[in-house]
Formats: C-alpha cells, sequence, structure tokens
C-alpha cells in the first residue's frame, strides 16, 4: 500500500499542475519509479531472511512472501496500476461534487488551501539587530 502512496500521490501532483494522464503518469513513475522497488527490494530481503530460519513450516512463508511482495511491486504496482490510471484519464481522478464539499481538504502545502487574514504581516524568521 506504501508503494502504491509514493506513486498516486506524485501522479496527482502532476495532474493536478495541469499535465494530461499519460503524462502524468509517466512524470510520476519517473519521480517515485527508484522508491518503489527499492522499498520492495528491502522487504523482499526482510521477509526472504526466514528461509534461514530452521522450522521447514517458516521457510516456505518467507521465501512465498518475499516473491509476492516483490512481483506485488513491480507487476501491479508499477504495471498494471500505471496501465489503469493512463487508460482511466480524467475519470481516474473524478470526485463528485457533493462528496468533495462533505470530505475535509488536507494538504500539507498550508498557504495552497489558507490565505493569511487582511492586514496580518508574515512573520520573519530572523530578529533586528539589537543596538
Amino acid at each position: 500500500m506504501d508503494f502504491e502512496v509514493f506513486l498516486l500521490s506524485q501522479i496527482k501532483e502532476h495532474a493536478d499542475a495541469g499535465e494530461d494522464s499519460k503524462r502524468s503518469v509517466v512524470c510520476g513513475l519517473l519521480t517515485s519509479g527508484r522508491v518503489i522497488p527499492a522499498a520492495a527490494m528491502i522487504m523482499g530481503f526482510g521477509l526472504g531472511r526466514f528461509d534461514f530460519n530452521g522450522d521447514p513450516t517458516v521457510k516456505p512463508f518467507g521465501i512465498g512472501l518475499a516473491v509476492v511482495v516483490i512481483l506485488d511491486a513491480k507487476v501491479v504496482r508499477c504495471l498494471l496500476v500505471l496501465a489503469r490510471t493512463a487508460s482511466l484519464g480524467k475519470a481516474n481522478s473524478y470526485l463528485a461534487r457533493w462528496l468533495g464539499q462533505i470530505l475535509p481538504r488536507i494538504s500539507i502545502e498550508y498557504e495552497k488551501h489558507f490565505k493569511p487574514a487582511i492586514g496580518s504581516r508574515p512573520q520573519s524568521s530572523s530578529k533586528p539587530p539589537r543596538s
């Protein structure tokens, strides 16, 4: 799930910037393409360590989970999800108007959704020199 969050958040940022769906998918994959396989390999190697366990019941679970995690990241997340996202186009990010009014707007960029009050000055991080 984390892989898809990395990937789809990058795709959404590019789509919000005005790019078409295919270009936003390509740019999203370019910006987060290294993170997904790296995280999958880390998880795969971590789960693959169960193969060194002496219990014969645990060994197949470790190898199976390692293979599934790597295949999921490569095939499902980087191939099937991107193909579906590119083919759906604008329908991929469609949100019903009534649902958009109910859901909260969450952003890590504060200024994007909240404007400072009229007449207020922005806080400066530097203090005036003392005399």
